[in-house]
């Protein structure tokens, strides 16, 4: 899982993800900064393949280090967020 790795290993492999068609990077709604723009599978099937290989509390655990780091990197960027857009960021 990206939440899983360093920020900068997980903006690599997003990136890579996106280039084979895993995931896609959806543009951020007009109260967000450019560079929050969030992350989503490209098909809902796409999503419940690699959904059906975690236990419910791996994804769990993994949407909220998600929001955790979604939050670290906003506090860093000194833009406000809520957390809970990177529940939306898993998806």
């Amino acid at each position: 899982m990206l939440a899983g790795l360093a920020f900068a290993e997980a903006l690599q492999t997003a990136r890579q993800l996106a280039d084979i068609e895993i995931l896609r990077q959806n543009s951020p709604s007009p109260r967000q900064a450019p560079s929050t723009g969030l992350i989503s599978f490209v098909h809902p099937l796409v999503r419940a393949a690699v959904y059906e290989e975690l236990t419910e509390t791996a994804r769990l655990d993994g949407h909220a280090r998600a929001a955790r780091l979604l939050a670290d990197k906003r506090r860093h960027a000194g833009t406000r967020g809520r957390s809970s857009a990177a529940h939306r960021t898993c998806r």
